[in-house]
């Protein structure tokens, strides 16, 4: 079943495509599916996709080797030109991106840096995931819950990644179940969780995973509430997700976590402005002396902000203006 948003329109041949007059969406969460068997591109159109990308980028895309990490690059980056101009209500080809020392994309638009307009990208496996918001702060992450290496037991994995957990969070998952496929599910639900905060502040992985610990319901961790979820691709899974810092509580932050199938969920969280770290605060002064006039101030209550964006599912085409899905599907 295919998600649609408002934003997500049709022309009169039923196809997808994105409409350069649509209204400025701030706050979107997509979904793609780039497996071999859904994702159909041709070579001829691939290289279209990323000529439309900056040069760099599509310099480093043409270096992959293996053809699912170009798929998977590809559609990430056309995914955050698109949001950018859904935020922006402008033309994808006039928007330029950068990247701050942690690593998060920065939209290089002076409007984007006033209204705090940030977005995140995540690929992982068979799919591709995009936050954006202007709230707050936003990161996202899509992981397999999945044992990493069939060679490997749980414990031996575990044993190795024992710094990246605090000992209550190691607690939640040896109670997830007895099973090591429901052990896996509980640690990768937690990592995704810790991933999309990290990337949200601007740090990426130079934060280390043990200093940030979570607090969420049995429910969140469980592997059956995913496959319960799993129905639909993006289905939410219900439960308030709760971070410390430091042995500091994060007031302010809201996580999401959805299931994208039997075996990958995306996180996304969301947070003040004001948490980012001084790389972020400083490209986007570099844009806009003055802050955010949306700023939310750290410890501001989860539950002033907005609610979360409904889930999108989109395909290339949705991503393109009319003209470039015009040539997109002429390219054989």
């Amino acid at each position: 079943t295919k998600l649609t948003t408002t934003m997500v329109c049709h022309d009169n041949n039923n196809n997808n495509r994105m409409k350069s007059e649509a209204p400025k969406c701030s706050s979107l969460r997509w979904i793609a599916n780039v497996s071999e068997d859904t994702w159909k591109t041709t070579s001829e159109q691939l290289k279209m996709l990323t000529d439309l990308l900056p040069a760099n980028e599509s310099e480093r895309i043409s270096r992959m080797r293996k053809a699912g990490d170009s798929r998977r690059a590809t559609m990430g980056r056309v995914m955050l030109r698109a949001a950018a101009s859904q935020g922006l209500g402008k033309a994808a080809s006039e928007i330029e991106f950068s990247r701050t020392k942690g690593g998060k994309p920065m939209i290089q638009e002076a409007e984007a840096a006033e209204r705090g307009l940030n977005a995140n990208v995540s690929h992982h496996g068979d799919w591709v995931v995009l936050g954006m918001e202007e709230e707050g702060l936003v990161g996202v992450d899509v992981s397999s819950t999945t044992a990493p290496r069939a060679n490997l037991t749980a414990e031996a994995y575990f044993s190795r990644m024992k710094d990246q957990l605090t000992a209550r969070e190691w607690a939640a998952v040896r109670g997830a179940g007895a099973s090591e496929e429901e052990q896996y599910h509980a640690f990768f639900v937690l990592w995704a969780l810790k991933e999309a905060y990290s990337k949200a502040v601007g740090v990426g992985v130079c934060l280390p995973f043990s200093r940030l610990e979570l607090s969420a319901p049995a429910r969140v961790l469980c592997k059956a509430q995913q496959r319960n979820a799993a129905g639909g691709a993006g289905q939410r899974v219900e439960g308030e997700i709760r971070a410390t810092l430091d042995g500091v509580a994060q007031s302010g932050w809201r996580f999401e976590l959805y299931s994208l199938d039997a075996a990958h969920v995306m996180a996304a969280a969301v947070g003040p402005h004001a948490d980012a770290v001084p790389s972020w605060h400083a490209a986007r002064a570099a844009l806009a002396p003055a802050p955010p006039a949306r700023i939310l101030p750290t410890g501001t209550p989860a539950n002033s902000k907005p609610p979360a964006p409904g889930l999108a599912r989109v395909e290339v085409c949705d991503l393109l203006s009319p003209e470039e899905a015009a040539a997109f599907r002429s390219c054989h």
